[in-house]
């Protein structure tokens, strides 16, 4: 909230471009595909399972995935709207 609150103006003169907000979004989502990716191989080398047999992916995953793409919807809409005067 405060950053936010520092960085009205920047906001409205459009120095602070579509990827700042998009970057963190994007490796979001990078990260946590890694880490599925990391933890199947992991629970298949140790159990010889899959991690979805094991565990119920719960808002924890996908929250993340939710998130990220309100992100990504979000700054499209500032982007879009915040540049006509």
């Amino acid at each position: 909230m405060l950053s936010a609150y520092k960085h009205r103006n920047d906001l409205k003169k459009g120095i602070i471009k579509l990827t700042t907000s998009l970057i963190p979004a994007i490796l979001t989502i990078i990260s946590m595909i890694t880490w599925m990716i990391l933890m199947e191989i992991a629970e298949l080398r140790l159990y010889d399972l899959s991690m979805w047999n094991r565990y119920l992916p719960s808002f924890g995953v996908l929250g993340m995935f939710l998130e990220a793409g309100l992100i990504i919807s979000g700054s499209f809409l500032i982007k879009k709207c915040g540049s006509k005067p």
